[in-house]
């Protein structure tokens, strides 16, 4: 049988070469293992369930949340997250002062207000530095400022109770006496409270109201409030006072990982409506109209001066509160400075 004749010193060279090859793929898992496998919990701690309660239905004005959800922020921040979709009804501020809830999205008067019936909660980041509430009536009404307001019908859509302070602020502020107009409660659907002639305007959030206006071809204008001194955040991210204290590096974990996920939805819209898609409800699945609602709410939400997304500041917060005190919605001794936070804003 013909064979190889393999000499000694042969052999033993043929033993070191594997010996070498057995060392490079040694190493080269350690490698893989550690430097390239994506890490799914670095912190090899199993991983703690959050609950985070939507103001609204799942739509693009969240899309920074799904977002940290869908590219693991979350998860590499320990944390796995469970949404909350709104409810008729709800309030808010129960939810966390319950524990219902441990994070939710509110604004900076419903956290103010909430202080009269003592459901302590507290903002660790400002979403949106202006708000997107606008008033809007048919373009041939004109009401764009607020002392057009006088002796017309305001439409206080679901009746909340932002609406009533904003109105109630935009009337002092223009020197007319609250009897002087009528708050009325309408429906979501502005587009036919408007065309019906029900009122004469309307309280909506800009970087939606406005499309289905659009749509319909109804030509119409808009009071912005910030254009006549009440310049103020809009959606908040908050927690409830006891639990932002017991969860410290919990509420600075979720807080890092949130606004990570609102820069990457910011830079990359075409992938986050498609992400977002998946989370949308009712009218809302529909990617034009998630695409128009995440492009207009870009300039409301990215800060100026260089500041990071969720950025905070005393003067927005104390106009929110001046309102809020006008309206008689506060106790007494109430310091604005318990509705925010800005420690969990620094990395």
């Amino acid at each position: 049988m013909r064979g190889i004749t393999i000499k000694k010193n042969e052999s033993g060279a043929i033993e070191f070469v594997i010996v070498l090859v057995l060392i490079a793929f040694l190493i080269g898992g350690v490698f893989y293992w550690r430097f390239v496998k994506p890490q799914t919990n670095p912190t090899n701690k199993s991983l703690q369930k959050v609950t985070l309660q939507l103001n609204w239905l799942h739509q693009t004005s969240f899309a920074g949340f799904y977002m940290a959800r869908e590219k693991g922020f979350y998860r590499d921040a320990g944390l796995d997250i469970e949404f909350k979709e709104f409810s008729e009804g709800m309030d808010i501020s129960d939810e966390l002062a319950d524990g219902k809830s441990n994070y939710a999205i509110t604004t900076p008067l419903e956290i103010i207000s909430s202080y009269e019936m003592n459901k302590k909660t507290v903002a660790v980041a400002a979403l949106y530095q202006t708000s997107p509430y606008s008033f809007i009536s048919l373009k041939d009404k004109a009401i764009t400022t607020p002392s057009d307001l006088k002796g017309k019908r305001l439409g206080n859509a679901g009746n909340n109770s932002e609406a009533k302070v904003l109105y109630a602020t935009l009337l002092k502020n223009a020197g007319i006496a609250e009897s002087d107009a009528k708050v009325v409660p309408v429906s979501f659907d502005i587009v036919s409270e408007l065309t019906s002639g029900k009122v004469d305007i309307v309280d909506t959030y800009r970087i939606d109201g406005t499309y289905w206006l659009e749509k319909s071809g109804v030509p119409y204008a808009q009071l912005l409030p910030e254009q006549f001194g009440f310049d103020i955040y809009g959606d908040l991210l908050a927690v409830g006072s006891t639990y932002a204290n017991e969860h410290k590096d919990q509420v600075k974990a979720f807080v890092q990982a949130s606004l990570k996920g609102w820069d990457y939805a910011l830079n990359n819209q075409k992938e986050t409506v498609t992400v977002a898609m998946n989370y949308a409800v009712n009218d809302y699945k529909n990617e034009e109209y998630l695409a128009h609602i995440l492009k207009s709410s870009e300039p409301l939400i990215r800060p100026t001066a260089n500041k990071q997304i969720g950025s905070m500041d005393f003067i927005p917060w104390n106009r929110a509160y001046q309102a809020t005190k006008a309206s008689g919605k506060l106790p007494n001794g109430f310091d604005v400075g318990q509705a925010y936070t800005t420690e969990y804003l620094k990395k």
